[in-house]
């Protein structure tokens, strides 16, 4: 759903609009003047939004690198390189935030990339 709000509310409401943002999950366009002018949207929805974006780049490219003659890795070598790129992100946001929800939403998501596999 869409959510539009304009730059007052921003600043009259603020505890809505972040209740809102952290409840739905979506995106809360603020608008100036009647045009769209800023995007908000809590910061874990918009790290998954990212995440996602980041491996459908990393997919993308391999099927890219496939289609050019390249040979196909196996499903072992793919998770290895999934793995390195949470960890990775897992560690560089470790100054940023909590170190307890970061090892716990890096797991969520290793869990949700294996199926629920176990390794």
């Amino acid at each position: 759903m869409v959510y539009i709000k304009p730059s007052t509310r921003l600043r009259t409401d603020y505890s809505q609009i972040a209740e809102l943002a952290r409840r739905t999950g979506d995106a809360i366009y603020i608008t100036k003047n009647g045009e769209k002018d800023l995007v908000v949207m809590c910061a874990r929805a918009f790290e998954l939004r990212d995440l996602v974006l980041k491996l459908s780049n990393v997919v993308l490219e391999s099927e890219n690198t496939r289609l050019n003659g390249a040979a196909a890795c196996a499903l072992e070598e793919f998770e290895a390189k999934y793995r390195r790129l949470l960890a990775a992100q897992h560690y560089a946001g470790r100054s940023r935030q909590n170190n307890r929800q970061n090892t716990a939403r890096f797991k969520r998501t290793e869990a949700l990339l294996s199926g629920g596999r176990q390794h």
